[in-house]
């Protein structure tokens, strides 16, 4: 496979790595709870950054990854 080939579609690809099993098992346990599905490890991370851009976001503002107290 040639990277510069344009027919080939790039995904960016994530590693998750547990502390240990016990941990992952409480994660897929919640994630079948929440029926999250086969594909729980994506749909929880998107759940959590949905979540987190809802409760940053200011007012009727849309959400801005730039800080609004920051100095400019």
């Amino acid at each position: 496979m040639k990277l510069s080939d344009p027919s080939v579609v790039n995904l960016p690809v994530v590693r998750i790595v547990f502390e240990d099993l016990a941990e992952f098992a409480d994660l897929q346990v919640l994630a079948n709870q929440l029926g999250m599905g086969r594909d729980w490890p994506i749909a929880m991370l998107r759940d959590y950054l949905e979540s987190y851009k809802m409760s940053h976001q200011v007012g009727n503002k849309p959400f801005c990854w730039g800080s609004s107290d920051s100095a400019a």
